[in-house]
């Protein structure tokens, strides 16, 4: 038989195959499927008229059984650590192969979490984190501007209803820094504050401090400068800050010591 005879007769076994749904295949392996002595097998009436799933493919769904997701990833894991110690402990080219392979399947798999992960957060952004929290230059410098505006309202807000005691000695370095800062910070934010020496000096900013020995005592003052928050209206004294504390730390802590005071009077 030429080659040309062989395309004819294949053509044929297409066209019969097609027109007369005997010849569906199932996808059942028959044995004269295998039987080659008996030439083209396309003449046995044997097969369904339904195409139906093969075997090989049942097979397959039954060898998958519906594990959980947590075992699967334990499996994972500990497999790829057996590859790992296999490769370590006996570094043949099958063994770091198999770690290799192991290691790109993990990868590509961690990949394809963390793109999702991504596009998944851009579409629900009540879970973005970088919102409150931005990464990115220009988004923290916008948030720094929209938390300094709200720091200012808010600090002129607790100095409406609270005053400051400061506590310092005349003879203290630091209390001689921290002195102008406070006093710049007081009148800005329009804070009552009441100056307090423990050893009879003064200070420029504060050249008429008020000498009040027990007061010391009694709130158990170790270390100056010491800045406490009073409020007239709850007689709730509240530390804010021990020791030098530039502006920024200095604003940070007055807020800080606003919000105590508000859990200690609710608390009351």
């Amino acid at each position: 038989m030429n080659f040309w005879r062989c395309i004819v007769l294949l053509v044929i076994v297409g066209l019969m195959a097609i027109n007369n749904p005997l010849f569906v295949y199932s996808g059942e392996e028959k044995e004269y499927f295998k039987d080659r002595e008996r030439g083209w097998w396309w003449y046995e009436k044997i097969l369904s008229n339904e195409v139906v799933i093969s075997k090989e493919k049942n097979k397959k769904a039954e060898a998958t059984p519906n594990i959980a997701s947590k075992k699967i990833l334990e499996d994972q894991g500990r497999n790829w650590e057996d590859a790992l110690s296999k490769a370590i402990l006996a570094p043949t080219e099958e063994n770091i192969k198999n770690y290799l392979m192991l290691t790109k399947r993990i990868n590509l798999q961690a990949q394809k979490f963390a793109t999702a992960f991504k596009e998944s957060i851009w579409i629900n952004p009540e879970y973005d984190y970088t919102i409150e929290r931005p990464t990115t230059t220009q988004a923290i410098i916008a948030k720094n501007e929209s938390d300094f505006i709200k720091s200012e309202k808010e600090l002129f807000k607790i100095a409406q209803t609270n005053g400051l005691i400061f506590l310092f000695r005349g003879d203290c370095p630091h209390c001689h820094r921290f002195s102008p800062i406070l006093q710049n910070f007081s009148d800005k934010y329009k804070f009552s504050t009441i100056a307090v020496t423990l050893d009879g000096g003064n200070l420029p900013e504060f050249p008429d401090p008020q000498k009040n020995f027990y007061l010391g005592d009694k709130l158990k003052v170790s270390i100056v400068p010491a800045l406490y928050m009073l409020n007239p209206d709850s007689n709730i004294v509240t530390p804010i800050s021990f020791g030098y504390a530039d502006w920024t730390t200095l604003s940070q802590k007055v807020l800080s010591a606003a919000k105590r005071a508000e859990r200690t009077e609710g608390g009351k």
